[in-house]
């Protein structure tokens, strides 16, 4: 799939960085083709962090990527909005406000590794949310 702008979800970024990822060899394959920068938000980095915490090797690697301008962190203009998709969808808060990020770029493709939730989570009310996932 050809994805002319991504927003990322926190899997990918921990699967990229970590070897040892059930998913790493399908994340090095998707981020060589992703265009930069990449649309984010901080919860998703805060959970990216929270995830490798015990790996310098992979948050130094984070880092970097965030030094090298690999991401473009947009902030979540409705935090009631995402308060109530928490709610509604019973999903964490990264996974809300990207929610709401894909309405803001409607023409971007969430990356993710969460098939189930982006399967059946939806933006504007009812419509589905575009995503790559392994």
């Amino acid at each position: 799939m050809r994805i002319n702008e991504a927003i990322l979800d926190a899997g990918p970024l921990v699967a990229v960085l970590s070897a040892k990822d059930a998913c790493h060899d399908w994340a090095l394959k998707v981020f060589t083709d992703l265009p930069l920068p990449c649309i984010t938000c901080e919860a998703v980095l805060s959970e990216v962090f929270f995830r490798i915490r015990k790996d310098g090797k992979a948050a130094k690697a984070l880092c970097e990527m965030i030094d090298g301008g690999a991401f473009r962190v947009v902030p979540v203009s409705t935090l009631g909005g995402v308060a109530r998709y928490v709610v509604r969808y019973q999903v964490d808060f990264a996974d809300a406000c990207l929610v709401a990020i894909s309405e803001s770029f409607p023409g971007a493709t969430v990356v993710t590794t969460d098939r189930r939730d982006f399967s059946f989570l939806r933006r504007f009310g009812r419509e589905p949310i575009p995503f790559e996932a392994p």
